[in-house]
């Protein structure tokens, strides 16, 4: 008699990538989630989904920046509900501050960054999603520097630049994880396909476009010039 399957009883494998805002995470998750799916079901959080705006603009003067503008909790409550679920396979998860609680880093088993510079992020972001520039000078950038202080300091986080070609960080970024997932993580399913790990109303970039820009011309925060 055959024993059963590692993969059937171990919880899912769970990647986190961050970085600077507009640093790629969302392509990377992505293409990762697409390479993933043919071995089981993968589960997939954007950070973005978790901006509690009561408290940007209730407390935090329209800063969608900094650490607490995320629900870190709802984010962690709902991570821990699909780990316990033993139909996924994989977890992957993106944000800019993704690594910011402690709780929830300890759960990830591969850790992805993606470094960018001040002027690749800033001509992306204005490209992209652009914002007032001294939102950028005061808010965005300083409190990214806050952050990956933190971040790079730590050996298990695998830093990939992310102005490289979206390809190059892909393949990069699969070199890192294939040497480290498990081989029975990766045995082919019939019925692994990539899925939201649960329903919710997020919003999508057009919508945080929106309400960042009517969000910023009523309460006129501290950066505007």
């Amino acid at each position: 008699m055959e024993p059963p399957c590692a993969c059937k009883e171990a919880k899912p494998y769970v990647i986190g990538i961050s970085g600077a805002t507009r640093s790629g995470k969302g392509s990377l998750a992505k293409r990762i989630t697409e390479k993933l799916h043919n071995s089981g079901n993968v589960a997939r959080f954007c950070q973005d989904a978790y901006f509690n705006t009561g408290r940007i603009y209730g407390q935090l003067g329209g800063n969608w920046d900094q650490p607490e503008a995320i629900d870190h909790e709802r984010l962690l409550a709902d991570l821990r509900r699909v780990i316990a679920d033993s139909k996924t396979r994989f977890v992957v998860l993106e944000g800019f501050m993704l690594f910011h609680d402690t709780a929830l880093f300890e759960l990830l088993d591969a850790r992805l960054w993606l470094d960018v510079s001040h002027d690749c992020c800033y001509e992306r972001r204005m490209r992209t999603k652009p914002l007032p520039h001294m939102h950028f000078v005061n808010w965005v950038w300083p409190n990214y520097l806050t952050y990956s202080a933190r971040v790079r300091a730590d050996a298990s986080v695998e830093r990939i630049s992310g102005e490289l070609p979206e390809d190059d960080v892909f393949q990069l970024a699969w070199r890192h994880l294939s040497a480290r997932i498990p081989a029975h993580y990766l045995t082919t399913s019939d019925s692994g396909t990539p899925r939201d790990p649960l329903p919710h109303d997020g919003p999508t970039d057009a919508e945080l476009s929106k309400a960042w820009l009517q969000g910023w011309k009523d309460s006129k925060p501290r950066c505007a010039t």
